[in-house]
């Protein structure tokens, strides 16, 4: 313990006397171990720290089929029939109004009480939903989360047993959850739902899949043994349902799988990008090292040659390197509290829940991994200047005036392979960071029509007694369309039940004479209720027909548009206009007829490919919940204000939620490789500069050595310019070496990356190009200072130095 002390005072000693050296070389280390911290502080709260739940090991989601929800009867069966479960629930999503001074829009959940016990947080007040609470006539009961509570309750302790108007019906507060409670809620998990009510399952089919399913598995049940348990349960049902189980089986996925899994696999590609900027720092401080280790190289042999033992120089030598990593540790740190706050604020908000957001920090277990993050850099930064130095031949040594030449040809070496390896992984990450930017501008080229400020969606819910029949709602959309159309700078109203790029739902269907045959599986199609304006609201081009209109939505033949994808998929190279629709049932609830055929957009998400798509008229299922979509002559941001006044005109009871241009609602929807792309790109231009840095070291080093050489050369005559030229050609065979293996890297990475890019082949020459440009420019540059101070040299100086 004496000895390393030792060692570290004698390091202190040495880098105080090198403060420029110490400076830059810290810096260099601290910007790769920043990124490194501020990330991995984004990973522990959101991949690797366990739910705030109690055994979140033993909960689960239950799916019918891969990614399916349950309908209601499969729902009862699995409860019914399981062995695997200790408690089992489902839920779904719904917007609620919240009849206050002001009525407020809220997240919220419908479940069944085996939800929240599964979940096992215990609530702050009052209790959780109990199997009472979801029989028919029940009372209506909610519970509340902590935020909702605080904010328009004022976090009042007596609040249990109050009552307030809830899609305007009385609704009493039996429960309030803690504040470190967050709902997971796998389809949509950047929402934080603020309260939970019963789900009173009504008369739903079989066929009519809506409801997600969680449980809580028993004691020394796997995942695995759950889901085989439920596979049996679902061929049970597929026997005895076939119409609509036969090619349903059931699925068990963990919680934690299932909520970090989208993140799990954007981080793996930022953590990549990272560690090749934490490598090109390395390599950078190795290099100042080893350049380092040239004035030394006198010391370190008077040093063996008293009788001091290799491994006690190499021991030296990675103590330095050590305080260096701690020094560049601490500024790492001081740098990743900022970069947290930055990468906190560039994730997407429909990926995670602001509790989740919130819990991204730099705690005791992130300081741990900078501290062991300084070590490995440490280590990995000195070992080579350590090792080089040690074993330096010292007879030579002492001769040569304290330089051996076989020593510092062996740096030179290595020094040449440390560039090199530079500019070889600065070219991946630039080849990878213009691939993910141009993906990220192919995926907005590819829904341009929705790029648009000037179309805004805002989300409205009509509930309770006074919107109870379907007559009501339609007159309320129509009364509402007609008042918004006559606002001026209004060009069209619309409304819809489902917003591009945000998913929705789908069924199969039968088209024109196909007989319907349970074991045949058919295409699913997504649907979409809309007023007859939507279309031009959107900005969807009509390519024939009509678009649907209320008498349209008839019990015999309703009236239905359908997209270009729809048309392709079922009717290529025919007029699908009067083809026939009708569910894929033994007992369809409906037939219709095709109108016209609109152009497609994308439903899930903004990178997959349109999906065949049907249009019916609102009147025909006239939903509770809607979208208005109205299009502007200019901004439409503006007329908000105009829209509420509107809707409060009508009725005041009835907030405008989720107000949105669709320029929003597509940067929401590419929001994640936007992160991405960013943040490699932040990670590229780092990786440049320290690679040019470092091969502008490397070089000065370079004809520091080569001096008295360049001396001779301009004494017996070269001029300035063929200096130049001698310097760069050297130079060139660095930079040209690290192009080469930096190309034949980049199409490995490009096998990573395939699954990220989109647009565009991640083999592509030109992104490629563009990267061996960048990184050739940069490095060119970097060599052409250190060439032009040599040419300038005069010979008397040159032959001076020694």
């Amino acid at each position: 313990m004496g000895a390393l002390w030792q060692d570290m005072r004698y390091g202190i000693r040495m880098l105080t006397k090198s403060p420029s050296f110490t400076i830059v070389a810290v810096l260099t280390l601290a910007l790769g171990i920043a990124a490194s911290t501020a990330l991995f502080a984004v990973l522990k709260a959101l991949v690797l720290d366990p739910f705030p739940f109690p055994e979140s090991d033993r909960i689960v989601y239950v799916w019918n089929d891969v990614g399916w929800p349950l309908s209601t009867p499969d729902f009862k069966d699995i409860r019914e029939q399981n062995r695997s479960f200790e408690e089992i629930g489902a839920f779904t999503h719904e917007r609620y109004n919240l009849g206050l001074e002001s009525p407020e829009s809220v997240y919220g959940v419908r479940c069944t009480s085996g939800v929240l016990r599964t979940l096992g947080m215990a609530p702050l007040l009052g209790r959780w939903l109990e199997e009472d609470d979801e029989s028919p006539g029940a009372e209506q009961v909610a519970v509340i989360s902590h935020s909702l509570w605080s904010r328009c309750f004022a976090a009042d302790p007596n609040v249990l047993g109050k009552s307030v108007r809830l899609n305007g019906r009385g609704t009493t507060v039996v429960g309030v959850m803690p504040a470190s409670f967050e709902f997971p809620s796998v389809w949509y998990g950047g929402n934080d739902y603020e309260l939970w009510v019963p789900l009173r399952f009504g008369s739903r089919s079989r066929g009519n899949y809506w409801l997600l399913g969680i449980g809580r598995l028993k004691e020394n049940v796997s995942v695995q043994a759950a889901d085989a348990d439920l596979k049996i349960i679902g061929k049970r049902l597929a026997r005895a349902y076939p119409d609509t189980n036969l090619h349903k089986p059931m699925v068990v996925h963990s919680l934690h799988w299932q909520m970090t899994r989208r993140m799990a696999s954007g981080m793996r590609i930022l953590f990549g990008a990272v560690t090749l900027l934490l490598l090109v720092a390395c390599a950078n401080v190795a290099g100042m090292l080893l350049a380092r280790g040239t004035r030394r190289q006198g010391e370190f042999a008077v040093r063996l040659a008293l009788g001091a033992r290799r491994l006690t120089v190499v021991r030296l030598i990675l103590a330095e390197t050590l305080l260096l990593g701690l020094l560049a540790s601490a500024a790492g740190v001081l740098l990743a509290v900022w970069g947290v706050d930055i990468v906190r604020n560039l994730i997407p908000p429909a990926l995670v829940t602001g509790a989740r957001r919130a819990a991204i920090r730099v705690d005791g277990t992130v300081l741990l991994f900078s501290i062991g993050l300084a070590l490995l850099t440490s280590f990995a930064s000195g070992l080579l200047p350590a090792v080089t130095t040690a074993y330096a031949p010292v007879r030579e040594t002492l001769k040569e005036g304290g330089r051996s030449r076989t020593g510092s040809h062996l740096r030179y070496r290595f020094l040449r392979q440390l560039v090199a390896a530079q500019i070889a992984i600065a070219v991946v990450l630039a080849n990878g960071a213009i691939l993910l930017s141009g993906s990220y501008l192919n995926v907005f080229e590819a829904n341009r029509r929705l790029d648009t400020q000037q179309v805004i969606s805002a989300e409205i819910v009509l509930p309770g007694e006074q919107y109870d029949q379907e007559r009501v709602r339609i007159q309320f959309w129509d009364q509402l369309s007609e008042r918004i159309a006559a606002l001026p700078g209004v060009r069209a109203v619309g409304v819809t039940t489902k917003l591009p790029l945000e998913g929705g739902t789908s069924r199969a269907i039968l088209v024109d004479d196909e007989v319907y045959d349970p074991t045949a599986r058919r295409t699913y199609v997504e649907e979409s209720l809309i007023t007859s304006g939507y279309f031009a609201a959107m900005g969807l081009a009509l390519l024939s027909g009509r678009p649907p209109e209320s008498q349209d939505a008839s019990a015999e033949s309703v009236g239905i548009v359908i997209n270009r994808a729809m048309a392709e998929h079922f009717w290529a190279g025919e007029n699908p206009v009067g083809k026939r629709v009708r569910p894929n049932s033994s007992e369809p609830q409906f037939n219709a007829h095709v109108l016209g055929v609109v152009e497609d957009t994308r439903q899930w998400n903004a990178e997959h490919a349109p999906r065949p798509e049907m249009y019916f008229p609102y009147a025909f299922w006239a939903h509770e919940s809607a979208n208005l979509i109205v299009r502007a002559t200019g901004d439409a941001q503006v007329l908000t204000p105009m829209i509420r006044s509107e809707l409060a005109a009508l009725d005041r009871g009835l907030p405008l939620a989720n107000v949105r241009t669709m320029k929003e609602v597509l940067q929401a929807s590419n929001s994640g490789r936007r992160m991405s792309a960013l943040l490699i790109n932040t990670f590229m231009v780092t990786a440049l500069i320290l690679t040019a840095v470092g091969i502008y070291g490397t070089l000065s080093y370079h004809l520091l050595q080569r001096q008295r050489d360049i001396g001779i050369r301009i004494a017996m005559g070269a001029l300035p310019g063929d200096v130049l030229n001698f310097v760069l050609r050297q130079a060139g065979v660095w930079v040209i070496a690290g192009l080469l293996i930096g190309m034949a890297l980049a199409g490995v990475s490009s096998l990573i990356l395939r699954s990220q890019v989109y647009g565009i082949s991640p083999w592509h020459p030109l992104p490629l190009l563009l990267g061996l440009t960048a990184v050739g420019t940069a490095a060119s540059l970097a060599c052409l200072l250190p060439a032009r101070h040599a040419a300038k040299i005069g010979p008397m100086e040159a032959l001076r130095y020694e």
